[in-house]
């Protein structure tokens, strides 16, 4: 157990019941246990950031908006890990603007395809744990979501439809597919009759969202 796990789990123990206390825990716990480690001594490619995976044995790599919820979970007792999940993705930000969908252990990217954009929300939710704001994060966050924010107009149909939607820079018979993975959604029968052409309430909410995270950044 982290010394900072533990100082917030005694913190906030005396206002849970015992079985809360026990499944929180082993939440915060688990979270640490996913800090995935170098194997064979290979350096991992975020270093010197400490990266949190889905499963540090099945999924050896880092998901977009999976990083965008280990960081609001480990905000509450380390802010430099939470941190440090949004600058994995942050400081390998594609020219287009773009935040690539996974960065795998072995320094492979799958980058023709994002997720929902929920990590201006995040940022912005996690800062609100502390009583003062952490100014030098949003300037630096901000100067990232900006070109972010003009890749979802531009490439998303925000400019062009007023609304938008998933997509992939794949063109060929992958590109749906592909844009089903964006959602996050990957085998929904919503996609059943194909994905072109259909703006997601879900994505455009999520659009909503960090355009009010943007503003109260900015």
């Amino acid at each position: 157990m982290s010394e900072l796990r533990d100082k917030w789990l005694v913190s906030v123990s005396g206002k849970l019941s015992e079985r809360d206390r026990i499944l929180i825990e082993r939440a915060s716990q688990l979270l640490e246990d996913n800090i995935l480690q170098p194997a064979n001594n290979q350096p991992l490619p975020w270093a010197p950031f400490r990266g949190i995976a889905p499963s540090p044995y099945n999924y050896r790599g880092i998901w977009n908006w999976d990083s965008a919820f280990h960081m609001l979970a480990v905000g509450r007792w380390d802010r430099e890990l939470a941190y440090e999940q949004v600058k994995i993705f942050l400081e390998n930000q594609l020219p287009s603007g773009l935040l690539s969908d996974v960065v795998f252990a072995d320094g492979s990217v799958v980058d023709a395809f994002g997720k929902p954009p929920v990590f201006p929300w995040a940022c912005y939710t996690l800062d609100s744990y502390s009583k003062v704001s952490d100014v030098e994060f949003f300037k630096y966050c901000h100067s990232h979501f900006k070109p972010y924010e003009a890749f979802w107009r531009r490439e998303r149909g925000g400019d062009a439809d007023g609304l938008f939607h998933y997509g992939s820079t794949t063109k060929g018979p992958d590109h749906a597919k592909e844009a089903k993975y964006e959602s996050g959604w990957d085998t929904s029968v919503r996609w059943d009759n194909g994905i072109d052409n259909i703006w997601p309430i879900d994505l455009n909410c999520y659009i909503a969202m960090m355009y009010d995270s943007l503003w109260e950044m900015a």
